[in-house]
């Protein structure tokens, strides 16, 4: 869990994995230079619990680079992602492990979502279930709420770990050099709430970017960036839209 300046949402992040009926688990924090009371914060949850450590970057590193260090920290079979404002219901992390261990081919597990909007509009996301359908939509569609997946060891560190020159859409980067290679899939219910943050313009850049590079990888380039920039003219739409109103 990568945190910066999270002081008001980081505890129900970190109780709802203490909450967990699962608790074979450890929790790597990573204070990626907050200058709010994140660190008060984090501070009380490692002293209450051996379970849980703490890294702290200097300055803002962004999130691949903090997620990768995390990564490089432990040497557990499952890495489960989290973020800091977000929260896992009970049973999140008992239910994919589960799967996981029956479905040896499934090399990243996600699941759906109740989504919370800034709004404050709430929804209940299921992304695509199994791979060939995660495959036919991933170029229009991030597959995964990041917040919600366990990916095994052998997939990420064959995968170079997150890409640290993406500012943005490291996760959606991630997901497309993987596809080919790697099985993913998607368990059919909701197993976190997930906090959904206003998309930028920046963020509809990146997502471009991400899809472009990618499709030049997979040797798609006119499909990957045709599908590429309808959905960035699209999303710009959409946010121009919302402008107004």
């Amino acid at each position: 869990m990568s945190v910066f300046n999270e002081e008001h949402r980081l505890p129900s992040a970190i109780e709802s994995i203490l909450k967990q009926s699962y608790q074979s688990w450890l929790l790597i924090l990573i204070n990626d230079g907050s200058t709010d009371n994140s660190q008060k914060v984090i501070n009380h949850y490692v002293e209450e619990d051996k379970r849980i450590t703490c890294i702290v970057n200097k300055s803002n590193k962004g999130l691949a680079y903090s997620l990768n260090k995390a990564i490089e920290s432990c040497n557990s079979e499952f890495i489960a992602r989290m973020d800091a404002d977000d929260v896992a219901l009970q049973n999140r992390l008992e239910a994919q492990l589960d799967f996981l261990k029956d479905h040896s081919e499934v090399d990243v597990l996600g699941t759906g979502a109740e989504v919370i909007y800034a709004t404050n509009h709430k929804s209940t996301i299921l992304k695509p279930k199994n791979h060939n359908s995660i495959s036919r939509s991933i170029e229009k569609i991030n597959p995964f709420f990041h917040s919600s997946v366990i990916m095994r060891r052998s997939f990420i560190e064959s995968m170079g770990g997150y890409d640290v020159k993406c500012l943005r859409a490291q996760d959606y980067d991630l997901w497309l050099r993987g596809i080919d290679r790697f099985m993913y899939h998607n368990l059919q219910e909701v197993l976190m709430i997930y906090s959904s943050r206003n998309q930028s313009f920046l963020s509809i850049y990146y997502g471009l970017r991400v899809r472009v590079v990618n499709a030049y990888r997979r040797d798609r380039l006119i499909v990957g960036t045709s599908k590429a920039i309808m959905v960035f003219v699209y999303g710009i739409w959409v946010k121009t839209v919302r402008s107004f109103k």
